[in-house]
């Protein structure tokens, strides 16, 4: 495995990050507000309190305290094992560029049309889908479903690096569990 590789998977590590903290300070209808707060402690113990990203970043980059040619060469050849090296990399990587392309283009649209009024009734246990009602926000409404259901696809498309990246890496396991509880609320 190349240097480049293990540069790519950190810079992958990064974007999710960015785009965890982008999804929960979003001030639109993509998550529950009143799931907010506690997914922004739980991203800020699993980044602050845990370092899971610093440790992360350190092992694949071998900047550890612990980093040897050893350890490097271990690392190399677990993630050859799962399968995140050369090519399979790669089309990961381009699955996860796709559909954040597409992701972050039906974003912008939700923005540029502003955030509907009030809560959506959707979101409500007692919402009759047989008998959905007048909603004036309607367009504004799709369109964030819209870039909610494509951001949890990116979520989603996260995952196929992350469950092979913690068979070699266990401490990416609670980035994973923090990004598939954003990942339920966005599917709702």
């Amino acid at each position: 495995m190349s240097e480049s590789d293990r540069v790519k998977l950190e810079a992958l590590i990064l974007d999710l990050k960015s785009r965890m903290h982008s999804v929960i300070d979003e001030r639109g209808p993509l998550i529950q507000a009143a799931l907010r707060a506690n997914f922004k402690a739980a991203l800020e113990e699993v980044e602050k309190d845990r370092h899971a990203f610093d440790e992360v970043r350190d092992i694949l980059l071998a900047t550890g305290e612990e980093s040897s040619d050893e350890r490097v060469q271990q690392l190399d050849a677990g993630l050859e094992r799962v399968g995140l090296t050369g090519r399979e990399l790669e089309s990961k990587i381009a699955l996860v560029h796709n559909l954040a392309e597409r992701a972050d283009g039906a974003l912008t649209i939700a923005g540029e049309h502003g955030i509907p009024d009030g809560p959506d009734p959707e979101d409500s246990s007692e919402f009759d889908t047989t008998n959905p009602g007048d909603d004036p926000e309607q367009e504004k409404r799709t369109r964030w479903r819209r870039a909610r259901k494509l951001i949890g696809k990116l979520f989603e498309a996260f995952d196929v690096v992350l469950e092979s990246l913690v068979k070699v890496i266990p401490v990416v396991d609670p980035i994973s569990e923090i990004k598939k509880a954003l990942e339920c609320d966005l599917s709702r």
